[in-house]
């Protein structure tokens, strides 16, 4: 015969159980903002060094092109990708080119 004494301590169990799963998610929730906080920095880092080297070149007395697109491979490295062209060269020769869009 089961007691009521039974139901009270497996009662006591579960609510500590919860209590300390309950703790345990802050704890996990604080970090994960801590962790998306920390990629956003970066992020805004990233892209605001960016932008600040392809403005200051790009108004610059002496444009310089390699620089703009090193400020525009700043901000694409953070998509794993990089510019086509990292040269005037390397623009120029492709205008005879027939354009080729990739979606």
């Amino acid at each position: 015969m089961i007691h009521l004494n039974d139901y009270k301590k497996k009662e006591n169990i579960i609510k500590n159980l919860e209590q300390e799963a309950l703790s345990e998610i802050k704890i996990q929730r604080k970090r994960f903002n801590e962790l998306v906080n920390e990629v956003l920095d970066e992020w805004d880092t990233t892209v605001r060094n960016g932008m600040d080297e392809i403005f200051s070149n790009a108004i610059d007395e002496n444009f310089n092109f390699e620089n703009i697109i090193n400020g525009l491979d700043k901000i694409l490295s953070l998509f794993g990708e990089s510019s086509k062209f990292h040269s005037i060269e390397e623009w120029e020769s492709q205008l005879d080119i027939p354009l080729e869009l990739t979606i």
